[in-house]
């Protein structure tokens, strides 16, 4: 866990650099939270009692911070801890940063029409078009991801990222997150600035 963390803060540093406005890392998608069984809930309160440090870290930096997925099931204490862990930093605008956990489409959809349905009036017969639920999904604070890098092989079925990339790049490899240090990332950020780039890549493991 150390060391993912301390991926994502270089991959901080390396958008701050080229500044990059917005980045979202997506944590805990629920193919990763259902292979951990049991053993989700505990593995997940130790990634968010690890954001003490990265606070520090991310205040330093001049970083925005906001956790975005289902809280429900969360004790109160971790919920309180993404709460100021989000207060402590709102002030910042050097780059916005989004934790995605568990942010899977269902959940997205599901929240994003209870919100719709408690600002539509009673007597509304307008019918409910896709238009309507976009300012009250996960990503509506920040636009539709220009390059979305999945690490570790392809795109989960449910994950949300693949909800929002409708006009995204999207690069794979099979390198893991631990693993996908700043030279890796400056790779598929120079596999996305090129004008002829495929549609896609797929970076298979060296033998």
């Amino acid at each position: 866990m150390a060391m993912g963390l301390q991926r994502a803060i270089e991959a901080v540093d390396c958008c701050i650099h080229r500044r990059i406005p917005q980045l979202t890392l997506y944590v805990f998608t629920s193919d990763m939270l259902a292979a951990l069984g049991s053993g989700a809930p505990g593995v997940l309160a130790g990634f968010l009692n690890h954001l003490r440090g990265l606070v520090t870290s991310l205040q330093g930096r001049g970083v925005r911070l906001r956790i975005a997925g289902d809280m429900e099931p969360m004790n109160e204490h971790l919920r309180q801890l993404i709460l100021d862990a989000e207060m402590c930093l709102a002030g910042n605008t050097e780059l916005a940063l989004t934790i995605s956990i568990d942010g899977v489409r269902d959940w997205d959809l599901s929240k994003a029409f209870k919100h719709w349905q408690a600002n539509t009036t009673a007597h509304s017969v307008l019918p409910l078009e896709t238009e309507a639920l976009q300012p009250y999904v996960m990503q509506a604070q920040t636009p539709d991801p220009n390059l979305v890098i999945r690490t570790g092989g392809p795109i989960p079925r449910d994950n949300a990222m693949v909800w929002h990339t409708e006009e995204t790049a999207l690069y794979f490899t099979h390198v893991l997150w631990p693993d996908f240090g700043s030279n890796a990332l400056a790779k598929a950020l120079h596999w996305f600035s090129q004008d002829n780039r495929p549609a896609g890549i797929e970076i298979r493991p060296q033998r």
